[in-house]
This record gives structure tokens, sequence and C-alpha cells, in this order.
């Protein structure tokens, strides 16, 4: 953990991209990818009242390629108080409980489907997100593709954790869309 300080950010190389998490002495506040320090920075410069309310204290970063899979892992894992339906001040996405149980059923549609990975998770992404634009919908897939890759190598059925997995996913993907008509 390092301390919350425009010092200790600004220590940070420009180009180091990941995932990242800000903390007080007793809970997570915040989970977030992008650009390490340039995130950091514009959260340090106010640009999110739940943070702002929260006062962290420390941070701590992950340099990762995966940064857009492991983001609603340490969300799931740490369940910080400002990664709820508001999202750096953008209008509140309702998210469904049909997005919820289509969500955690994707394991199971996953192994019924055919074909190669990516073909049968976006064909279950379009079966209950067709409304979303194509490239949302790629990001969605890309997201999801590790925690398919790794049930599928552990040679397992779904388990409740991949389940989860796939919820914590969908549940992030839905609330960086764009407020609209999707259904």
């Amino acid at each position: 953990m390092r301390p919350w300080s425009r010092r200790e950010i600004e220590a940070v190389e420009a180009n180091q991209v990941g995932v990242y998490g800000l903390r007080d002495g007793a809970s997570w506040i915040h989970v977030g990818t992008g650009s390490i320090r340039k995130r950091l920075l514009a959260h340090f410069h106010g640009d999110n009242p739940c943070i702002i309310k929260h006062q962290p204290t420390y941070w701590n970063a992950e340099v990762c390629e995966n940064a857009d899979s492991r983001e609603p892992e340490l969300i799931y894992e740490l369940q910080p108080l400002c990664n709820g339906p508001v999202d750096q001040g953008q209008a509140v996405i309702q998210v469904s409980d049909h997005d919820c149980v289509a969500a955690r059923q994707l394991p199971d549609e996953f192994l019924q489907l055919s074909g190669s990975p990516i073909d049968r998770i976006v064909e279950s992404i379009n079966r209950h997100w067709a409304p979303y634009p194509p490239q949302a919908r790629a990001e969605l897939a890309q997201a999801l593709l590790p925690i398919f890759l790794g049930m599928l190598e552990q040679g397992k059925d779904p388990s409740d954790r991949h389940r989860e997995l796939c919820e914590s996913v969908v549940m992030v993907w839905l609330k960086r869309q764009p407020p609209s008509d999707h259904g």
C-alpha cells in the first residue's frame, strides 16, 4: 500500500496501465483501470464525488495486460464503496433482474453451445444484449473470455464462482454503457 499523496502518484511511470484500488484505513473505496498515474491523479484532483466523500488514505496498483477482466474480479472480491451504480459522474444505469440472471447463466450456456470459445461467447451476448452496439458487445466478449478459457482449462462444470465472475463482469460493463434505450 502506498500513501494517498500527489508525490506518491507522480512517482508512477506515465505509461503504466493496469488496475488500481483506493482505500481508507478500513474499507476499499474504489477499483478502476486505465493509465494508473492518469486515473489516480484525476481522482486525487476530485473527479469522483464518491471518492472525495470517502477520503482515501492509501492506494495500490497492479500493472497488467488483462485489467478489463481483472477489475470485475477485484470489485467482486473487495466490494469497494464507490463502484456502485454511479460510475465517474455518469447517469445511474438501471440493471434489470433479467441482466443479472442472464449473466449468471452465461457459463452454462457457453458449455451448451458449439463452436470456438469466442463464437460461443458472442452468441450468448447477442441473445441477451443484442440492442447494444457491436463494439460494446465485443468489449464484453473480451472481458468474459478469460473466465471461460479458465473454465475450459480446468475441465470443470461451471461453479458458483464462474457465475459470480460473469455477473460481476456484465454489471461493470452495463454500468459503463452510455444511457439510452437498450431495452
